[in-house]
């Protein structure tokens, strides 16, 4: 089983990288080879699908992953589909759980908090991207592109 966040981190010839603090964001083709591989992240991640589909599985739950969807994973182990007909093009943004709490506190008093609803027990949580979210994902592809690369 490979722990997602390591191997991109540890190869960033294939993982365009940027780091802030405790946030990593990536860019990339994913290089899987496999139809379908067994991976796991200890941190939560954010995905947004530039181009290209992949099936995650996780217990008996598939979710498909297609061109600009955007989806937060938890933390967690699952199981990851390749298609062939396309290259799979994302941006990835790992967040650590003390990040997400850190976020939290800091913004608690803006969110209103009396008709919030439980915590979803899905590993795989889409996230409704307007205009203006996908015009963001967009727009930071270029920082990734450039060289010398970021720091």
């Amino acid at each position: 089983m490979i722990n997602t966040y390591d191997f991109q981190v540890e190869h960033p010839e294939m993982f365009s990288q940027l780091a802030i603090k405790d946030l990593l964001f990536l860019y990339y083709k994913c290089p899987q080879e496999e139809k379908k591989i067994n991976l796991y992240t200890h941190f939560n991640k954010i995905i947004f699908v530039l181009e290209g589909k992949k099936m995650i599985h996780h217990r008996e739950k598939s979710w498909l992953l297609t061109n600009e969807k955007t989806v937060f994973i938890k933390r967690t182990a699952y199981n990851q589909e390749r298609f062939w007909e396309i290259d799979w093009e994302v941006l990835c943004f790992y967040c650590p759980d003390d990040y997400l709490r850190q976020v939290f506190k800091e913004y608690r008093q803006h969110f209103p908090l009396k008709d919030i609803s439980s915590p979803s027990k899905e590993i795989v949580i889409e996230i409704n991207a307007n205009a203006a979210t996908r015009a963001f994902f967009y727009s930071i592809i270029p920082y990734f592109r450039q060289r010398p690369a970021p720091a």
